[in-house]
């Protein structure tokens, strides 16, 4: 028996996960008058938390006529801007283009950065920055797409998904999405836990989620479980029989013995062409909740 996956891809993008506006203590440690550093009150006043574009002003400490405008984008837990110091200031023509990263604590970012006199600076920067959390887009969204490039919609599909529910429920050919839709053959109904495949996009990459493990996104890698459960007619000497493979998968981890990370967990398969009636492989603990490996993050 041929063992399917729920068909759907993975793709990484990046968001800004940190709203940086308000006032910054940045220091610059290596600028053209200085002798060792200067510190500037750096304070962004607009901020976009959905592309991270920012943009604010600055100023000198112990020299106010010193003062810069700044801008640039937060993306995920990096961030980049481009120092320009005003007209007015007597540093009137300086720029700095600045790369760095923002602690996973909010309160402090750090980086260097090159400027129009062919130097290299460090720099690094004390405030507060908010953490931004995103709401995951639904199926309802129309954001989400299948492997073709589809928008996946409530309910199911032509070829036998409902993502929604967590299952498919067709022609067996047909759950690899193919060009021309199998009309004939062995019938194939998959279910699947949330971890396997989500019904949101929490990463929003316009894919369904792998590996969403108690709302927390993992390594893309599906886990949990996934069930198969084959229907379909076999000619024996003459006389139609049915027969049916109900076969039970869960995740274990790199080393398992099926797809690398997977293992069948049960297998009930009846078919008298094969004289198989009944159980026909089990693992000791065969239920959903193997090692407890997917209620938790490993």
């Amino acid at each position: 028996m041929v063992l399917t996956f729920a068909f759907v891809t993975t793709v990484s993008a990046a968001t800004p996960n940190w709203n940086i506006t308000g006032t910054w203590t940045w220091v610059q440690f290596d600028c053209p008058v200085c002798v060792t550093s200067a510190t500037h009150n750096m304070t962004i006043t607009a901020f976009d938390t959905t592309t991270g574009a920012f943009s604010g002003t600055g100023i000198q400490v112990n020299d106010v006529t010193n003062t810069w405008t700044v801008s640039g984008n937060v993306d995920g837990d990096n961030i980049n801007f481009i120092l320009t110091t005003d007209p007015s200031s007597h540093y009137d023509g300086y720029i700095l283009n600045a790369s760095g990263t923002i602690a996973q604590d909010g309160l402090t970012m750090d980086g260097s950065g090159a400027d129009n006199y062919s130097r290299t600076t460090p720099w690094n920067a004390t405030g507060v920055a908010t953490a931004i959390t995103v709401p995951c887009a639904t199926i309802e969204s129309g954001t989400i797409t299948d492997v073709k490039g589809n928008p996946i919609t409530l309910g199911f599909d032509k070829y036998g998904y409902n993502y929604q529910a967590h299952m498919f429920n067709g022609f067996a050919g047909n759950y690899s999405r193919p060009n021309t839709l199998v009309t004939t053959g062995d019938k194939l109904i998959m279910k699947w836990s949330d971890s396997w495949i989500a019904n949101v996009d929490c990463d929003h990459n316009g894919k369904l989620d792998r590996g969403l493990v108690d709302g927390q996104l993992t390594d893309g890698i599906s886990k949990g479980w996934l069930t198969n459960h084959y229907t379909g007619i076999i000619n024996i000497d003459g006389k139609n029989q049915k027969y049916t493979d109900f076969i039970k998968m869960g995740w274990v981890g790199p080393g398992g013995d099926l797809w690398g990370q997977y293992t069948i967990l049960q297998e009930v398969w009846n078919d008298k062409s094969l004289d198989l009636h009944g159980l026909y492989s089990m693992l000791e603990d065969h239920g959903f909740g193997l090692n407890n490996q997917w209620t938790s993050i490993p």
